[in-house]
């Protein structure tokens, strides 16, 4: 412990620290703007009638009226003041806290770097990377330091690290390694420039499998190395800009490009240094104590131990999307499915179809049919809402068929089960899911 003590405590320059928060908070910035130009907050946050809530997390609501402009106004100030290193320390808290907070409102807006980015958000409370090149700094000259704990730069690499690697655990799949979803993704982009007229062949297809596989599991061993760093970053920048134009997932390749750049690496000077002078020798006080140690050493355990949880589930976890979340599972599966809802007198048995458009807008509809967790929160959401309206007495079941990565269509939930009846719990599998029985097509 005394060993590991002394590592985590060593002194280490703050500037890679001081480029992330920059970065970060540049980043976090440009991502608000993008929602209020698009109008994404009114879309995804106050237009649905229904938000489907997190296990255990249905107090999580958006707020009403002007309420979600003002959570985004909050978390695009904290942003920016985050990357100023103004009133750091409040900024980050407050930037986590809304974040998080965005983050949990509706599980069909999950997505993994939105899972990250609130990782990293909580590591920025405890990181001190505005004790240089800030705002806070020219309010109080005396915090500045160009030295920090190693652990503060290790924490921040640790969590970037697993978010790679366990994308290539999570690849390690039999669907995957015979190139799905990837063949069919790659087949509706023969427009891309250059190489995209071989998208269809299938050693293309294999390239971007096993290139992506090897990608992920070898990445950060390659970028720890010295001699391997930046042949890796440019890999690293392949990889992500190649992400960026074929998937359109926002903010994160960028993200992930400069976070990797400043953290992995230490080429950038810090150039403010030129007006202002250092104490050169100085080293942070206050060493590490066990039980901040013992509390990292937890942090790292569980952010190594839960993208296994859905081994405690039975079936593919594609298909069950039991344990799915919080997993790494990137881009590992296309999923059609059309759910239909049925109220079934418990009397006399006539059946009545109910659609979810009246509650759902499309992209609720088109996430939740493919989600068995979704699928039994809103059958008890549906149950409340017509014990509202005097309708009880009924039982709520569904007919929802599902293709999973190119497969023929097959019944994803017992039709017979009355989901109404059912506990919607994350520590049990549903027995009422169907196992996935139709195989891959072979090409």
């Amino acid at each position: 412990m005394q060993k590991l003590l002394n590592f985590l405590s060593r002194p280490a320059d703050i500037t890679q620290l001081v480029y992330f928060r920059l970065a970060f908070g540049g980043l976090m910035s440009w991502e608000v703007i993008r929602y209020f130009i698009y109008g994404k907050i009114h879309k995804y946050f106050i237009a649905p009638e229904y938000n489907f809530h997190f296990y255990n997390l249905d107090f999580i609501k958006p707020l009403p009226g002007v309420g979600m402009y003002l959570v985004f106004g909050v978390i695009g100030i904290c942003a920016l003041l985050v990357a100023l290193g103004l009133f750091y320390k409040v900024a980050a808290i407050g930037l986590f806290v809304s974040f998080t907070y965005m983050f949990l409102l509706d599980q069909t807006r999950y997505l993994n770097h939105f899972y990250l980015i609130s990782l990293i958000c909580f590591l920025m409370i405890f990181v001190p990377a505005n004790k240089d090149f800030s705002l806070d700094c020219l309010r109080k000259p005396q915090i500045r330091q160009e030295k920090t704990f190693a652990w503060h730069k290790y924490i921040i690499m640790f969590q970037l690290s697993i978010a790679y690697f366990f994308g290539g655990i999570a690849k390690l799949n039999p669907d995957w390694l015979q190139g799905e979803p990837i063949r069919m993704w790659l087949a509706h982009r023969l427009d891309f420039p250059i190489i995209g007229q071989y998208f269809t062949e299938e050693w293309m297809v294999y390239f971007f499998v096993y290139s992506g596989l090897l990608f992920d599991l070898l990445i950060v061993p390659l970028l720890l190395w010295k001699k391997t760093r930046w042949p890796a970053f440019i890999a690293v920048a392949f990889f992500h800009l190649m992400n960026d134009q074929l998937f359109l997932i926002g903010i994160f390749p960028w993200f992930m490009l400069f976070s990797t750049a400043i953290i992995f690496f230490d080429f950038l000077p810090p150039f403010w240094r030129k007006w202002k002078a250092f104490n050169e020798n100085y080293v942070p006080r206050n060493q590490l104590s066990k039980l901040s140690t013992y509390l990292l050493l937890g942090y790292v355990l569980i952010q190594i131990l839960l993208p296994f949880r859905h081994w405690l589930y039975p079936g593919n976890v594609s298909w069950t999307e039991e344990g799915h979340k919080f997993a790494w599972h990137m881009k590992l599966r296309s999923k059609i499915a059309h759910t239909r809802f049925f109220i079934e007198d418990k009397f006399d048995h006539r059946k009545k179809e109910i659609s979810p458009s009246y509650f759902l807008n499309e992209s609720q509809m088109r996430k939740m049919a493919g989600h068995p967790e979704m699928i039994i929160q809103f059958a008890h959401y549906l149950e409340k809402k017509l014990a509202e309206d005097g309708i009880r007495n009924i039982e709520i079941k569904t007919i929802s068929y599902a293709s999973l990565n190119g497969r023929k269509m097959q019944l994803l939930v017992d039709s017979t089960i009355d989901l109404a009846a059912q506990k919607n719990t994350t520590f049990k599998p549903y027995n009422w899911v169907l196992p996935l029985t139709t195989p891959l097509k072979q090409e």
